[in-house]
C-alpha cells in the first residue's frame, strides 16, 4: 500500500481506493443502498447490507510491474478476445483472482471480494487506472459476486430510469449525453447494474464521448457541463447527475444509428425477443464458468417480462439535431424534462413500428450476434 485511500460510492459499492477515479463523486457511503459484496449470494441477490461504516472493497495500488499479454497463472475462467486480441482475462489460483488486461495492468482480487491489489505496466499512462478500475474491473467484480452488469448507459428520467443498452460502437453513450442535453439526468455511463426487480444503481458522473460526438461534448459543455480529454482521446463530459442512488427501471433503449437517414423510429420488441436482446449484452464478455450467463439470462428474463423494450432507429451525425432526443422522450412516452412534448418535426419522420417477432426472428436472437439480432427488425411493417 502506497497511498492515501479515498472514499468512493459506484454501483452501490463502497470503495476505499487509493487510485483517484475522477469520474465518481468522493462522498461518505450511504448504508442503506451500500451492498456488502462479500455477504452477496452466488444468485444475485443481497445478503445484507453493513452499517458500519466498512468499505466493501478496498483498492490497493502498488508498484509497477511489466504485465505480459498472456492470460495470467491458474485456472482461467474468463478470456475475451475482440478481432483476435485478447482484452481482458482471469484466472483462479487457490482462493484469489487475477484479473489481467494485457500489456495494461493486473488486479488481484481475495477470495471474498473485499480487497483488489492493482500493479500497472510501467508504459501505461497513469489515466489508464481510473478508466480499468470503473469499467472492466467493477463490472467483473460486481458479476463474479452474482450481480447482472449490462453494457448500458442510463438516464433519470422523473425518478424513473430509462436505460441505454448495446455493444461498443452503437451511440450508447452518445444518446446518453444527448437525452441529458434535453434535462435528464444521468445515472451511469457504459456499465449498468441491474437487480432483478428492475432497480438500477448509480454509477459514475461523466459520459465519454468518441470524437465523432465531440460537437455533442461541446454543447454540453455551453450549457454548463464541464468537459475533459481523456488519456484514451474521448470527450469525458460532466452532465447533471441523478440525486437518486438507486432507481426503478421503466424503459430499455437499444439504439440503432442511421447516418444520413431522417426517419426517426420505434419498434417496441416483444418479451422474449428482448429477452434474448438484452441476454447478449453483458459488461463482461468470456466467461468459462457458467453461473454469470446463468444469473446474466435469469435477471434479464424477468426484466423483459415487466418493462419496455425498445429498438430506435435514430438519424445519425454529426451533425446531431438537437431535436431528435425530444422526439425520442415524445415516442417512447416520457415528457421532455426540459421541455413541453415535440411532435412530428419538418427534418425529420416519426414512425412508431408495430411487429409481431416470428420464429425465425427469435431463432436469430438465439444463435446470431447483437447486431444481427437488432438487424431482425429492419424490415418490418411500419405504420405511420
Amino acid at each position: 500500500m502506497i497511498g492515501v485511500a479515498t472514499p468512493y460510492v459506484l454501483h452501490g459499492l463502497r470503495l476505499a481506493s487509493e487510485v483517484v477515479l475522477p469520474d465518481v463523486a468522493s462522498q461518505p457511503a450511504d448504508p442503506a443502498i451500500a451492498t456488502h459484496i462479500a455477504d452477496t449470494t452466488r444468485d444475485g441477490t443481497d445478503g445484507g447490507t453493513a452499517s458500519d461504516g466498512r468499505a466493501d472493497v478496498r483498492i490497493e495500488l502498488l508498484e509497477y510491474q511489466p504485465v505480459g499479454a498472456e492470460p495470467p497463472p491458474g485456472d482461467l475462467i474468463l478470456d475475451h478476445h475482440v478481432n483476435g486480441h485478447r482484452q481482458y482475462a482471469a484466472a483462479r489460483t487457490g482462493d484469489h483472482v487475477r484479473f489481467r488486461v494485457p500489456g495494461h495492468a493486473d488486479f488481484d482480487v481475495t477470495g471474498d471480494l473485499s480487497r483488489i491489489a492493482c500493479t500497472p505496466d510501467p508504459r501505461v499512462a497513469p489515466g489508464y487506472m481510473p478508466i480499468m478500475l470503473t469499467g472492466n474491473v467493477v463490472s467483473f467484480l460486481l458479476t463474479l459476486s452474482g450481480h447482472t452488469v449490462l453494457h448500458a448507459g442510463a438516464v433519470d428520467v422523473d425518478g424513473g430510469a430509462v436505460a441505454v443498452v448495446g455493444p461498443s460502437g452503437v451511440g450508447k453513450s452518445t444518446l446518453t449525453a444527448w437525452l441529458c442535453a434535453v434535462g435528464a439526468r444521468l445515472i451511469t455511463d457504459d456499465v449498468l447494474r441491474l437487480d432483478r426487480d428492475g432497480i438500477c444503481h448509480r454509477g459514475g458522473r461523466e459520459i465519454r464521448l468518441r470524437d465523432r460526438a465531440r460537437p455533442l461534448a461541446m454543447e454540453l459543455a455551453q450549457s454548463g457541463g464541464a468537459v475533459r480529454r481523456t488519456v484514451d482521446g474521448r470527450y469525458a463530459v460532466r452532465p447533471p447527475v441523478s440525486t437518486l442512488a438507486r432507481l426503478p427501471l421503466r424503459a430499455v433503449v437499444i439504439p440503432r444509428p442511421l447516418p444520413g437517414s431522417h426517419a426517426l423510429a420505434v419498434h417496441r420488441v416483444d418479451a422474449l425477443s428482448a429477452a434474448m436482446v438484452l441476454a447478449g449484452v453483458p459488461r463482461t464478455l468470456g466467461w468459462r464458468m457458467s453461473a454469470p450467463a446463468h444469473a446474466h439470462f435469469t435477471t434479464v428474463t424477468e426484466v423483459a417480462a415487466n418493462i419496455a423494450v425498445h429498438i430506435v432507429d435514430i438519424p445519425w451525425g454529426p451533425p446531431f439535431d438537437p431535436g431528435t432526443p425530444r422526439r425520442v422522450m415524445d415516442l417512447l412516452g416520457f415528457e421532455p424534462p426540459d421541455s413541453t412534448r415535440t411532435h412530428v418535426g419538418s427534418a425529420v419522420d416519426l414512425r412508431v413500428v408495430e411487429r409481431e417477432s416470428t420464429t425465425d426472428d427469435v431463432q436469430r436472437l438465439r444463435t446470431g450476434t447483437y447486431r444481427d439480432a437488432v438487424g431482425s427488425y429492419a424490415g418490418g411493417r411500419q405504420h405511420r
